[in-house]
């Protein structure tokens, strides 16, 4: 059992020192730092973007730069009245950076 054990610990250490040598996330940091936004504002990365279409639902999806609670109001007039958000599991999605949210029960041909 020991040697069982020990022989995982040497294969895990190993692995995490290949890991250490060039994580992926250190090249995305390394452009996110370069790239010219105001210090401790919000700024979005991507515009949003639609994704998923189907006959009543669609997917808008964005990036910001700093992790943020997001909403999406729509409706049918100026005044818009729905607020989409985000839910997983009876919890709220926040303090992301990359956002994703589901409208649902649209109607086909409005606008």
């Amino acid at each position: 059992m020991k040697q069982n054990r020990r022989n995982f610990l040497k294969a895990t250490v190993g692995l995490s020192a290949i890991a250490t040598l060039a994580p992926a996330t250190v090249v995305g940091q390394e452009l996110f730092a370069k790239l010219p936004l105001a210090k401790g504002k919000h700024v979005f990365l991507t515009k949003p973007y639609l994704q998923n279409p189907s006959e009543n639902s669609m997917t808008i999806m964005w990036v910001v730069n700093l992790p943020s609670y997001s909403f999406v109001e729509y409706g049918e007039s100026k005044d818009l009245g729905q607020l989409a958000r985000t839910v997983e599991s009876g919890l709220v999605m926040a303090n992301n950076r990359i956002n994703k949210i589901r409208l649902t029960g649209l109607k086909p041909g409005t606008k």
